[in-house]
């Protein structure tokens, strides 16, 4: 699926939970991921209609999974949609270096892309703010960036002035 722009934005996205095993609030359990509701959910919104898919932010338990977890999830996602929607997959961390990395993991697993926060946590002014994400565009220019913003999990608000900064981001 080609780069998306915000003029390729249309119809309704759905911001997918994480299905858990019913393990998966057992400190010692592995593999918490329900990937077969994964897969069947995944098909049954694109069946009734949704325009796009976008995961693994603070409602997909982006922070809580393992990464092995939020790889075998976010793979699932992706070979489910299987091309018929853009699938947009979290990779917000605490630092930018990582997110980097795991944008470019995702992007080889072939999603659309990403579904970034800033970093969890972390109150930041407007600077630090537009650099985060212009250093994540700049690192990972072939793939599309869907922001979000949680002000509880983020400690604030993007400002207004911010916003407009981050739109002349490519």
């Amino acid at each position: 699926m080609a780069r998306l722009s915000v003029h390729d934005m249309r119809g309704i996205f759905a911001m997918f939970p994480t299905p858990a095993t019913p393990n998966a609030s057992d400190p010692s359990a592995t593999d918490t991921v329900d990937l077969d509701e994964t897969r069947r959910a995944v098909d049954a919104l694109i069946r009734d209609g949704i325009s796009g898919i976008m995961t693994n932010g603070t409602l997909g338990e982006g922070a809580t999974v393992i990464w092995d977890e939020h790889q075998a999830f976010a793979q699932a996602v992706i070979d489910a949609a299987g091309g018929r929607v853009p699938v947009f997959v979290g990779a917000t961390t605490l630092n930018t270096r990582d997110t980097i990395s795991r944008g470019k993991t995702f992007r080889a697993m072939g999603a659309t892309g990403l579904f970034l926060g800033r970093p969890l946590w972390c109150e930041a002014d407007d600077d630090t703010i537009v650099g985060y994400y212009r250093a994540v565009a700049e690192a990972l220019p072939d793939i599309s960036v869907v922001l979000y913003d949680n002000p509880e999990a983020f400690k604030g608000k993007i400002s207004a002035r911010a916003y407009a900064r981050l739109a002349e981001i490519p």
